[in-house]
């Protein structure tokens, strides 16, 4: 009996998986990690809630909602990101978006960190967050998965002879 040899279609799948996923969440690890340098200003939390996404009634999915108002240079400014990417993802539990929204209760004053670019672009959170960190850590052991399974492919086949 023969082994099964995969397809060159299943390494194409995990090629594109690895390079959505280190495209995506590589320029939000970027772009959180600028902020890190950004000045920042005083601010005050306007809006502070949970919106319950359930697209297609399959999973359901909970988005921290914080709305904020600041000042730069007598301009006043709206914003609503908490971390570079967070409206990119929604927690499966109720209790981990709420923990976001106790940190920021309306009426709180807080620290605005804003590009010096553009002061519209605000967040709450600078650098990057523990999920930054997991979206890359998910993207590198594909990567070495996607290796081991090159290698382990490559060596079934060659002809036995070259086999150690």
């Amino acid at each position: 009996m023969t082994k099964k040899k995969p397809s060159n279609l299943l390494l194409i799948a995990i090629g594109c998986f690895v390079i959505s996923i280190w495209t995506f969440k590589g320029s939000h690890y970027k772009s959180a990690l600028q902020t890190r340098h950004w000045p920042s200003t005083t601010g005050t939390i306007i809006q502070s809630q949970i919106h319950h996404v359930n697209p297609n009634h399959i999973r359901d999915s909970y988005q921290p909602n914080v709305s904020y108002t600041y000042q730069v240079n007598g301009i006043n400014y709206q914003g609503a990101t908490v971390y570079k990417g967070d409206k990119s993802i929604g927690y499966n539990r109720k209790t981990s978006a709420q923990k976001i929204i106790n940190q920021f209760p309306v009426g709180k004053t807080v620290q605005v960190y804003y590009s010096p670019l553009q002061a519209q672009d605000s967040v709450l959170i600078p650098g990057p967050v523990k999920l930054h960190y997991m979206f890359l850590l998910l993207a590198g052991l594909t990567v070495l998965g996607g290796v081991y399974f090159l290698r382990a492919f490559s060596l079934a086949r060659l002809p036995q002879k070259y086999k150690k």
